[in-house]
């Protein structure tokens, strides 16, 4: 993988960005919700591998054959919250590598994880020189959020395909470009300002101008309370979407295709904020690159956009008889908090959520040790609504090889709702008119920036950000 002085531009510009503003922006002393983070888990993507290809077994298993073997899960671009959440999802046996181009980031990974480091290993280094230069081959491999902000996705991809042992698999979470076309307008136009993340100032004048937006423009208002659930918006939270030095920009077409060009396959689509509801379950019945990008263009969907994959050539399941039972242990005890998206699941309940999750991690664990008591635990399906059943197989918590209903199974793979609603946006406000545009133009003639086509691209930029 070639590095160019572009490339290496950037990524050191990136690591700048997150050494002084970490994201997401935790304390030291906070606790981390688990629960969360579990659909990264290799055991959850093993589950669904195998539901999917029920005559291929997962790599992550090799345990039962071979005690005394290593599984290795490699975090790419782990940052220092998720290499927490996967000290209790993963195995002992499973061996962890952290990658993250910030070293800063790492260390605080590493203090959360001092009773706990063992069978972890963090790399400081960028993504791209990783691939180059390991040898190592791994069971599953997690990229979140990563590769929208690299120069060559592509390149990243096909080498996260060769270090896969047969059998593994990935899981990439991307932006969903088109949904975030409103930030690059902000982002543009505080550019234009020449507004610096570097500089306090900077940062406390771009929250005046949002601020005073927000006040006149219920869409903006709306939208940025989206991305903030606190009353103020963080400094690493405005950083990260208004201020952030590089992102590409593709849509599902693109990354599908530098997919299938890697030799990977899609065999599942989590909709964490069920986006897809009106057709068959994204987890069970990948939809087409036509179906999403049709539906991200009309609105309908603004999530990102999370694909497992597993490579095209897989080998089939060979049965060894197993000599002895495999005791498996957890660096850190099991006991979770509810995932905080099933909480705002609209069709799910209060009283159903929390037995049906120990249920579900019961069944999870008893799986990996390859107990036959998976899913029996749960009983019936009929203390849940049809809704409810739904909305727990596109979490992954029910899944058809569960149950032995065929019925019930149908259900798993129905839609939710017969059609998606469009969410209406308010009417676009002019802000040429306003205090924000006194307030730019103001800030330019202080700058000595001031000039008519100037004042007029920032305060277009705006405007453009209502829709």
């Amino acid at each position: 993988m070639i590095h160019s002085a572009t490339s290496r531009f950037i990524s050191g510009s990136v690591r700048s960005k997150y050494e002084a503003h970490p994201f997401p922006e935790v304390k030291i002393w906070e606790t981390i919700d688990s629960g969360d983070y579990y659909h990264h888990s290799s055991l959850f993507a093993a589950k669904l591998f195998e539901q999917h290809f029920p005559d291929c077994s997962h790599s992550v298993w090799q345990h039962v054959v071979d005690p005394y073997s290593t599984n290795s899960v490699l975090v790419a671009g782990c940052g220092e919250v998720l290499p927490v959440a996967m000290a209790r999802l993963e195995p002992r046996t499973h061996h962890l590598v952290g990658v993250d181009i910030c070293k800063s980031v790492l260390h605080r990974a590493k203090y959360r994880l001092y009773k706990t480091l063992d069978g972890f290993k963090f790399v400081h280094a960028p993504i791209e020189e990783f691939l180059t230069e390991t040898r190592q081959r791994f069971s599953h491999i997690d990229a979140s959020h990563l590769l929208e902000y690299t120069t060559n996705p592509k390149g990243i991809i096909a080498g996260m395909s060769e270090m896969l042992v047969p059998n593994g698999t990935i899981k990439i979470s991307v932006n969903n470009s088109y949904s975030k076309r409103w930030m690059r307008q902000l982002r543009r136009a505080f550019s234009s300002l020449e507004l610096k993340a570097t500089n306090p100032k900077d940062i406390a004048l771009a929250i005046k101008l949002l601020n005073i937006a927000t006040e006149y423009s219920s869409v903006l208002e709306r939208r940025i309370k989206q991305i903030s659930n606190q009353k103020k918006m963080k400094t690493s939270e405005l950083v990260e979407y208004f201020f952030h030095p590089y992102e590409n920009i593709y849509e599902v077409h693109d990354w599908m295709k530098w997919f299938d060009e890697a030799g990977l396959q899609i065999y599942g689509v989590f909709d964490r904020l069920g986006e897809l509801s009106d057709i068959e379950n994204p987890l069970l019945v990948p939809p087409d690159a036509d179906t999403l990008q049709k539906r991200i263009n009309l609105g309908f969907m603004k999530g990102p956009l999370e694909f497992y994959l597993c490579s095209q050539d897989r080998r089939k399941r060979q049965w060894v008889k197993r000599k002895r039972k495999v005791k498996t242990s957890f660096r850190l005890r099991k006991a979770w908090h509810l995932p905080k998206f099933w909480q705002q699941n609209p069709y799910l309940s209060k009283t159903s959520m929390p037995k049906l999750y120990r249920v579900w991690l019961q069944s999870l664990y008893s799986a990996y040790q390859r107990e036959q008591n998976s899913l029996g635990l749960m009983g019936s399906l009929d203390v849940y609504a049809e809704q409810e059943i739904k909305s727990f197989a596109r979490y992954g918590a029910i899944l058809p090889s569960m149950l032995k209903d065929h019925r019930a199974i149908k259900k798993l793979y129905d839609p939710i709702t017969k059609s998606q609603k469009m969410t209406r946006e308010h009417q676009v406000v002019d802000f040429f008119d306003t205090a924000l545009a006194y307030k730019v133009e103001r800030e330019l003639r202080k700058r000595d920036l001031y000039d008519s086509k100037r004042f007029y691209v920032i305060m277009e930029r705006f405007v453009q950000s209502q829709f």
